[in-house]
């Protein structure tokens, strides 16, 4: 994607932040952002909670696994249901329960001991919730923005999960340590009506794209959205890759507390440090990306082999403080990627299917942490801590690899416009 004439890096720079002129995207955006953060404090004390527990990292991933189950097992479906309601009152609808839910638990561990039984089965009422939120915050962005400002809000949006995780861990490190994981959970809960109060604020001025009940076109079905994933490259490709990546590379509930703790002796402190300097990247690579990534696929595959750089960095830091100085590098690459890869299904998909494309653009980054966690629980326990980080870099070379082949043999990715686009 070329850049138009006499455009420069202040241009562009600018360009990345053109979502934040719109009212409703700027409400939508403070309503995921302390979401987002309260999601990311709940899991850390969670995760916290187990660890203390059991000692164990295999139980660790465990609770992971049960987190993330509902975006396998949702995750197709879900994106079939979101391009057939009204994405405003869905997003509402679904943050009034999982408000109820995150602060039911504070309040249940507050009163006292809770059967471990209900905490898993909360947790997993929870991750269905996040399964659902997801696609409809991706999916409901071009309502709140110009085609032109698209690429900004996506990176913009990213920014809110590295934002999250900048200011989650840290506060959920200190009120875990200091008020216990109860407050933890309520804190979550409380988050939501923020989420709820913006989103009722909202009054989307975008047209509704093709395919929404209310211009009356037929719905596309599950099997005709996967021959449409299919049969385009772009979106073929990035499917598949973020199936990889988030089985081995995005497991960092799991490798990065485990890495703190049980290589680094660290506490609960240094763990919410150490995802904290991750976000300080993430936030700086969300930002930036609308001005730096222009040649999506080529972009895409230099990303992945930086990260599996990196990654490798992080797994044998000598000691903690090493592993802190190497986490905002790998903040900064880790939100790249997300936001190039979502660029690309935006891009490439027909808005009949938007909804379905993104909820297969979760499952792929989040729906196969379960088996993931799994994975990289049983390997830390088995072989370190320092393995799980390498199976990271693993899955991130091998996405690098995959897209130079492609390259070569697809040739270059083109934009939806180009590629015939039409409702399946």
């Amino acid at each position: 994607m070329a850049d138009a004439p006499g455009s420069g890096w202040a241009d562009r720079l600018t360009s990345s932040v053109d979502a934040a002129r719109s009212p409703d995207f700027r409400r939508f955006f403070v309503g995921q952002l302390l979401s987002t953060v309260g999601t990311w404090l709940q899991t850390l004390a969670l995760g916290l909670l187990v660890l203390d527990l059991t000692g164990s990292a295999g139980a660790l991933g465990g609770i992971t696994a049960v987190q993330f189950l509902p975006a396998l097992l949702l995750g197709v479906g879900a994106g079939t249901l979101l391009d057939r309601v009204d994405l405003r009152r869905f997003i509402i609808g679904n943050a009034v329960v999982a408000g109820v839910l995150a602060a039911g638990l504070g309040i249940a561990l507050a009163l006292g001991p809770v059967p471990p039984a209900a905490v898993i089965a909360v947790t997993f009422a929870l991750g269905t919730c996040q399964a659902l939120e997801r696609p409809a915050a991706l999916a409901f962005l071009p309502r709140l923005v110009d085609a032109d400002a698209l690429p900004s809000a996506i990176g913009l949006h990213g920014t809110t999960s590295a934002a999250g995780r900048l200011a989650g861990p840290a506060l959920g490190g200190l009120l875990y340590a200091t008020a216990g994981p109860a407050v933890c959970f309520m804190a979550n809960g409380a988050s939501y009506l923020v989420v709820i109060a913006t989103a009722i604020a909202i009054r989307p001025t975008r047209s509704a794209p093709a395919g929404d009940p209310a211009t009356g076109r037929r719905m596309v079905s599950l099997a005709e959205g996967f021959r449409h994933a299919w049969a385009r490259p772009p979106l073929r490709e990035v499917l598949v890759l973020n199936a990889v990546v988030g089985l081995l590379g995005m497991n960092f509930a799991v490798t990065v507390p485990a890495m703190v703790q049980l290589t680094f002796g660290g506490d609960a402190t240094a763990v919410g440090i150490a995802h904290s300097l991750n976000a300080v990247g993430a936030v700086i690579g969300g930002v930036a990306s609308a001005a730096v990534l222009r040649d999506t696929r080529r972009g895409l595959a230099v990303v992945c082999a930086l990260l599996a750089a990196s990654l490798i960095a992080l797994a044998v830091a000598p000691t903690l403080t090493a592993f802190l100085w190497a986490s905002p590098a790998f903040g900064i690459l880790l939100a790249l990627y997300q936001t190039n890869s979502q660029r690309i299904v935006q891009r490439a998909a027909d808005p009949v299917v938007l909804g379905q494309m993104m909820s297969l653009v979760v499952l792929g980054t989040v729906g196969t942490t379960p088996l993931g966690s799994l994975l990289v629980g049983w390997l830390t326990d088995v072989a370190g801590a320092r393995s799980g980080m390498a199976l990271g870099a693993v899955g991130f070379g091998l996405a690098a690899a995959a897209l130079v082949v492609a390259a070569r043999v697809v040739g270059p990715t083109r934009p939806r416009e180009q590629q015939g686009c039409t409702s399946s």
